[in-house]
């Protein structure tokens, strides 16, 4: 009955659309107990997702009640997408029994949004659950998560075809243990192979954006996922960053550089997660 979401959400949840907002005023108040309570998923998972805007992340418990697997897929990868960039200690928690889950692909998703959290504490988990993967496409989705969170720039991690599971579980290993050892701790959010951090995000992204404009170069499917952590970190209106999928370089370039100029981008520490400019409290994960 409710594979397709109502008007409101056409393009929220999609980061070459709409992101975190919505195309319409939503018919109802997202932050009453109606919204909350109501029978059509797509609605619940609005009025939490306007709750966690807010930096209230205890509805999140009501995000597994909406991920049938009879539900739409759309759905189903949203509430991951909701977990994964808020978070919490209970986000967490949930994603790692997921890991366990006899689907393979909520496996992936979960895989995907605990790369997003990013502690380097988690890989062990996505590493466990990259070893219980039986279908080698899945596996490589894993590996690229895993060399996202990791390296610098996409190497050895990155296609586990070439290697044992043995030998890929070793490189791995291996490259978290110098992570480990040059950041003193577990419980930092860690991507590209360095600490997160919103700022050095942003620079990034415009260091990408000015060479794809000076030479041509196509970002599109490329910035999904830097657009999706600027956009769920700082809580932005970054809705005009792609048209029908396809990116607007200068529109894209003004917003980041808006959100640098603006004084309140100093509140945004290294190695340090947000959502929606609220601050996630470092967890250290089981």
């Amino acid at each position: 009955m409710y594979r397709e979401p109502p008007g409101f959400l056409a393009g929220t949840f999609r980061f070459s659309a709409l992101g975190y907002r919505y195309s319409e005023a939503p018919p109802l108040d997202l932050m009453a107990s109606e919204a909350l309570d109501s029978e059509n998923p797509w609605i619940a998972l609005a009025a939490v997702l306007e709750h966690a805007k807010t930096g209230h992340w205890s509805l999140l418990r009501r995000v597994p009640l909406l991920m049938d697997p009879s539900q739409s897929p759309l759905l189903v990868g949203s509430c991951f997408r909701l977990l994964g960039d808020v978070g919490s200690d209970y986000a967490i928690e949930l994603l790692q029994s997921l890991l366990r889950h006899e689907s393979s692909t909520y496996i992936v998703h979960a895989c995907q949004a605990l790369h997003h959290i990013g502690y380097l504490s988690l890989v062990r988990s996505i590493l466990q659950a990259w070893e219980r993967l039986r279908s080698q496409d899945d596996r490589e989705v894993v590996a690229l998560i895993l060399s996202e969170m990791l390296e610098e720039q996409r190497g050895p991690l990155s296609s586990c075809t070439e290697y044992t599971s043995t030998e890929y579980s070793n490189l791995v290993g291996k490259r978290s243990e110098e992570l480990r050892s040059q950041l003193g701790a577990e419980n930092v959010p860690v991507w590209g192979g360095r600490p997160f951090g919103v700022v050095s995000l942003v620079h990034g992204m415009i260091r990408k954006l000015k060479a794809a404009r000076t030479y041509g170069l196509s970002l599109d499917a490329r910035f999904l996922d830097l657009r999706e952590r600027f956009e769920a970190s700082t809580g932005s209106d970054c809705s005009g960053f792609f048209v029908d999928a396809r990116l607007q370089v200068p529109v894209a370039l003004a917003i980041l550089q808006t959100f640098l100029r603006d004084p309140g981008s100093d509140k945004y520490q290294e190695g340090m997660r947000y959502f929606f400019g609220h601050p996630v409290p470092l967890v250290t994960p089981r």
